[in-house]
């Protein structure tokens, strides 16, 4: 009992955190005003002859990249636990990418309803975008593997 515990823990856990680090800036906190301060430099850094449009251009660019990123993993960390727990591959998909739309429909509905922020439905399909790839990746990945050596 202990250990299946231990074992669920572990699959969930890395999922419940990134899920709680998304909706954590979802609001204000990862504004581009609050964000800026740790990205422009970067930007600054790797393109030092660019203008201050064109780092506004890269930072606009980096943040619709970051969307794709976030929910790639959402979607892999959604995959490797459900896989955990779940004996049916394609249940597995749809469960992941359902989670996935909901943390990012979530995140747009709070973004909307916050001042420094904008919520949209172009973000949300960008995110699946994301989510999908690294879902279809892990499915195609794990029907490769002999039962029984899933990825957990």
């Amino acid at each position: 009992m202990n250990l299946q515990w231990r074992a669920a823990l572990s699959a969930y856990a890395p999922l419940v955190i990134w899920i709680a680090l998304i909706l954590f800036f979802s609001g204000s906190r990862g504004s581009v005003d609050e964000t800026s301060g740790f990205f422009r430099p970067l930007l600054e850094f790797f393109f030092p002859s660019a203008s201050p449009e064109e780092l506004i251009r890269y930072y606009g660019f980096l943040r619709k990249v970051l969307h794709f990123v976030v929910y790639a993993i959402l979607g892999l960390l959604a995959y490797r636990a459900l896989s955990s727990t779940t004996r049916s591959p394609k249940r597995t998909v749809v469960i992941s990418l359902l989670t996935c739309l909901a943390v990012s429909a979530t995140d747009e509905y709070v973004q909307s309803h916050d001042p420094s922020r904008t919520g949209t439905g172009y973000d949300v399909m960008l995110d699946m975008a994301g989510a999908t790839i690294a879902v279809a990746i892990m499915y195609l990945l794990n029907r490769r593997r002999p039962p029984g050596e899933d990825f957990h």
